[in-house]
């Protein structure tokens, strides 16, 4: 099952929520947004729906936990969720949903029994309530190794293979996250009824005496483990996966979570953690579209509010590192830091172009301005020493005394240098114009292009250039460009630049030459 669409009308947080334009190729759905934003909320909706698909009676509804309190009717409106291929689906396995309460201590088993379909189970019935299922997935585990044990087609089986039929795929899981733990198996079902592990020199380790973080990480791998044989076609939606676990850890778990996905089923996530976000942003540059993300961050809920996967750029990391950090957000250093020439501080010139060209594909690049070509190498020290782990380096202008020589000995100083001159001979591009043209409707477009390249070469000085050919706008008619030089140039201009066209490709060997395949 992948998603399409919902729509959500006065459902507890919303008054009229669409979520749209879900890629059939989308594998991992990651919410974001800080606490109170409704994620767990839209997971509600989706447990609710997931009752009807199952037909299964909720029983009464409880208006004052879904219904928001403003709407005049208070009742609980249709909820509209539609998927890719939706008519050749069966979905009484559509929706499978772990709630943020999933403190299970220890095992606690009276008899080993044969459990019921999980199609049919139902744990919880609100995003509030705790869902605990290590218990019964060890008893569902152990129900079906004993039927597997005696059927009559498997007696060619050997024992090493049953074992690793049983719990193989989880134990390579739980090894790769946590290197000193190795689980073992079932322990004693009759007797001690728990899994047992090694963990460094103990041996038989019992589920109860894990840590915190251990417990959640193995409860999430194995319910998904135990319960995709019948979900095989499902969404699964876990709130909050990252509890109880530090950052490393949640990047390791998501990993593993995604592992487990097959190619119909589709991992929906609520999320504000720091590790859960670069671990999802580190899959969104593997695997493409199979990874997307819906912002629930700054939206007034009360009104009618639509939602579409959202571009991972840096400015949306930003954000995103401040709801999970706070007032340390901006302390976070991203993996490689360029200074270049401008007004020291984010806001120089040559800093927010290059952000704006460079956003979309090195969403972890963050370009600083820092002065004047002088400045760079002690600016590109200091930062080296406060930015630990990051790849710091220069970014400098070209001019008619910059030699061959120059550059190379600038680029063994760790500052790369601009082939055309300024920024500003970039922004103002062939194919910028070109682009520029096109997308403001000037006719006959290949007459306009070249009136604007025109008064670029023709100026004294590329940088006179800007105003000019604002004001050639002008007076076509083609307004809202931007009121200052600085504003054009950034605000109409640097977005025009896209992978694929030659300014682009020729910044980016610039800049970042070989690292691009890293």
């Amino acid at each position: 099952m992948k998603i399409e669409s919902i729509h959500l009308q006065n459902f507890k947080r919303f008054t009229d929520l669409r979520i749209q334009n879900i890629p059939a190729t989308a594998k991992l759905v990651v919410l974001l947004g800080p606490n109170g934003c409704g994620k767990s909320s839209l997971f509600d909706a989706m447990y609710y729906k997931s009752y009807e698909y199952r037909r299964l009676n909720r029983g009464s509804d409880d208006l004052d936990y879904y219904s928001k309190t403003s709407a005049q009717n208070r009742r609980v409106e249709p909820i509209d969720i539609k998927f890719h291929n939706d008519s050749q689906s069966d979905k009484t396995k559509a929706i499978y949903v772990r709630t943020a309460y999933r403190n299970d201590p220890v095992l606690n088993i009276g008899a080993i029994q044969t459990m019921p379909s999980v199609i049919t189970e139902t744990r919880f019935r609100t995003m509030i309530e705790n869902d605990a299922a290590v218990t019964g997935n060890f008893q569902r585990l152990v129900s079906n190794a004993l039927e597997r044990a005696f059927r009559r087609e498997d007696r060619a089986k050997s024992l090493g293979n049953f074992q690793d039929e049983t719990l193989g795929e989880i134990q390579d899981a739980m090894e790769r996250l946590f290197p000193d733990l190795v689980l073992n198996g079932l322990g004693n079902p009759l007797n001690d009824r728990s899994f047992t592990f090694d963990k460094g020199t103990s041996r038989n380790f019992l589920y109860k005496n894990l840590s915190g973080g251990e417990k959640a990480a193995f409860d999430l791998l194995l319910d998904i483990f135990i319960k995709r044989e019948e979900y095989d076609d499902t969404v699964f939606c876990i709130d909050e996966p990252e509890a109880h676990m530090n950052p490393r850890l949640q990047g390791k778990l998501l990993d593993e979570l995604f592992r487990l996905m097959n190619d119909k089923s589709q991992l929906w996530i609520a999320t504000h953690a720091i590790g859960m976000m670069r671990k999802a942003l580190q899959l969104h540059k593997q695997y493409g579209e199979q990874v997307i993300f819906l912002d629930f961050s700054n939206r007034d809920f009360d009104s009618s509010v639509f939602i579409e996967p959202v571009n991972p750029n840096r400015r949306f990391w930003e954000q995103t590192h401040e709801v999970a950090l706070d007032d340390l957000g901006a302390l976070v250093a991203p993996d490689q830091i360029v200074i270049c020439e401008g007004r020291p501080g984010d806001e120089g010139f040559d800093a927010e172009c290059y952000n704006l060209i460079f956003a979309e594909e090195f969403p972890d690049t963050k370009f600083v301005s820092a002065g004047g070509k002088r400045d760079l190498l002690n600016y590109i020290s200091v930062v080296e020493a406060v930015a630990k782990g990051a790849k710091v380096f220069g970014l400098r202008d070209s001019d008619r005394n910059t030699s061959p020589d120059d550059v190379v000995q600038l680029e063994k100083e760790g500052i790369k240098v601009l082939q055309r001159g300024k920024i500003e001979n970039y922004l103002l591009a062939d194919d910028v114009l070109d682009v520029l043209c096109k997308n403001k409707g000037l006719e006959p477009h290949p007459e306009k292009v070249a009136e604007l390249i025109k008064l670029r070469d023709n100026a004294e000085d590329i940088k006179g250039t800007p105003i000019q050919i604002r004001n050639k706008l002008d007076n076509w008619g083609v307004h809202g460009v931007g009121e200052k030089y600085q504003g054009f140039l950034s605000n109409t201009l640097a977005p025009l630049i896209k992978p694929g066209m030659q300014t682009y490709n020729e910044l980016k060997e610039i800049i970042f030459g070989n690292d691009t395949d890293d």
